[in-house]
């Protein structure tokens, strides 16, 4: 195993060549720029070439996730929500139990109108005076 170790360490890799240089004012092989220039003179075309240029936000594909209220208006931000429930056909889901509140405070009013029994375990003082001593 030492063996194959030391042998990956002897072969030496081979890099990637360096990239071409890349300018943009290079023109495309495809479709180029007429007039040709001169040799020695850049010449940068006034008219886009129609796969260089970038589309308008209206004709971007449509096959990746686009932001529902782009232009930030606020007709778009009220076209953008969901409509409330109430204006849905099967109403608003949930809400208030108020039969429930209902019951649980009326059964709280009557434990707390009901007499309790005592529960401390409290021992009477009595609080006569104390009987006469016979002399």
């Amino acid at each position: 195993m030492l063996l194959a170790f030391l042998a990956q360490a002897v072969t030496t890799v081979q890099g990637a060549p360096p990239p071409e240089r890349f300018s943009i004012l290079v023109p495309v092989p495809s479709e180029p720029c007429r007039p040709v220039p001169p040799e020695g003179e850049v010449l940068v075309c006034g008219k886009s070439l129609p796969n260089q240029r970038l589309p308008y936000p209206e004709e971007v594909d449509a096959n990746r996730p686009r932001p529902s209220n782009p232009d930030l208006t606020g007709h778009g931000a009220l076209a953008a929500m969901r409509p409330p429930c109430a204006a849905t056909s099967g109403g608003c889901p949930g809400g208030l139990n108020v039969i429930g509140m209902a019951y649980a405070l009326g059964k709280a009013l009557v434990d707390a109108a009901r007499p309790k029994p005592d529960k401390s375990k409290r021992v009477p003082i009595p609080l006569d005076p104390p009987p006469a001593r016979a002399e």
